[in-house]
């Protein structure tokens, strides 16, 4: 059980602005929050263009409006006596912040994916082991109405055995350099398939025996992997799943759907409240709904540290995410399918 701060001010710090709207999201509604005093921004030393190209602003002026120094190296930030801390760095660097602000002491709510490497997760969960601190990775669907809904009704088993999980996932592909290289970020496909990969788990409880893939990179040539990806797991229960990202709709549209198909009946989360034929960017069909899931997820954070609540997701639950991932990534790059252990 991680360590309660209860009675305690949580002084909390960000590390790194490369998340661009995650990163200034997260931090604006961790200082908005009561008992929390955000401490000082690490840019990590990052070039004011690389800091205003992430998040349109650089460093100073979010140091500013929060009322907070920056720093430029994580020693600095962990002598400010840090509590907790938001990482929202590059990808490819999350386990080495992870790691490092774990044996600084801190709790750490690291920004999605937390990794989408193998290798990286297990760095993870070891220094997790040894720290009893909460280690929360982000994952703001796990915090939709819709998305939830559903996964009560599975869990539930008010629709009975699942026998089919249909999900999509769209998101528009990053423009950063970073999000669009193989190990710094990973593409799209790693970014966003993520979330594919773990609403599998999440509403299955299930790691797949077998997974395949196809991918194609229609519309991004300079980035790493795939913008389009069709996916899909055989679970040990029978229970079949497919997954579809797209990353190349740049019109208003619904982030995700989830339809589950089972014994006793049908849960949807369809993301919108309409239906249409032929959906192009000129075309009008009304509001979609999202619920603020971002914020939502800091505040859970916060009270995980506080001990009110348990994590919604896990290091466990992360590192099912990862392992779909990286043996969905070779199955699309052997052309095979890939049975994991």
């Amino acid at each position: 059980m991680a360590q309660s701060a209860t009675k305690k001010e949580i002084r909390l710090g960000l590390i790194g602005l490369s998340m661009g709207f995650y990163a200034v999201t997260y931090v604006r509604e961790a200082a908005s929050l009561s008992g929390v005093k955000v401490v000082a921004i690490c840019d990590l030393g990052k070039p004011s263009e690389y800091i205003e190209a992430c998040t349109g602003l650089t460093s100073e002026n979010l140091a500013e409006e929060l009322g907070v120094p920056v720093v430029s190296n994580l020693d600095d930030l962990f002598n400010k006596g840090v509590d907790a801390v938001i990482i929202a760095s590059e990808i490819g660097e999350h386990a080495d912040h992870v790691v490092a602000s774990l044996e600084a002491g801190a709790h750490v709510f690291c920004a999605k994916p937390i990794t989408v490497w193998n290798s990286h997760m297990q760095r993870i969960l070891k220094a997790a082991a040894r720290s009893h601190r909460v280690v929360l990775p982000g994952q703001p669907a796990r915090y939709d109405d819709g998305v939830q809904e559903v996964v009560r009704a599975v869990h539930s088993g008010k629709i009975g055995k699942p026998l089919l999980v249909r999900i999509f996932v769209q998101h528009e592909a990053m423009s950063q350099a970073w999000n669009r290289d193989a190990i710094r970020g990973g593409g799209a496909f790693s970014e966003f398939g993520y979330y594919c990969t773990d609403f599998a788990y999440w509403i299955t409880k299930e790691r797949p025996l077998e997974v395949f893939g196809y991918g194609e990179n229609f519309l991004n040539p300079d980035m790493a992997f795939w913008d389009n990806v069709v996916m899909l797991a055989k679970l040990p229960s029978g229970t079949l799943v497919s997954m579809d990202l797209s990353a190349t709709i740049k019109w208003q549209y619904p982030w995700f759907s989830i339809e589950v198909i089972g014994a006793k009946g049908i849960a949807r989360m369809p993301g919108h409240n309409y239906a249409s034929i032929i959906h192009k960017e000129e075309t009008v069909l009304g509001t979609i709904r999202y619920a603020p899931m971002h914020l939502r997820e800091i505040r859970h954070f916060i009270r995980c540290i506080r001990g009110e609540e348990q994590p919604l997701i896990s290091l466990d639950d992360a590192k099912a995410a990862v392992e779909m991932l990286e043996a969905l990534r070779e199955s699309i790059i052997s052309g095979e399918p890939v049975r994991l252990e």
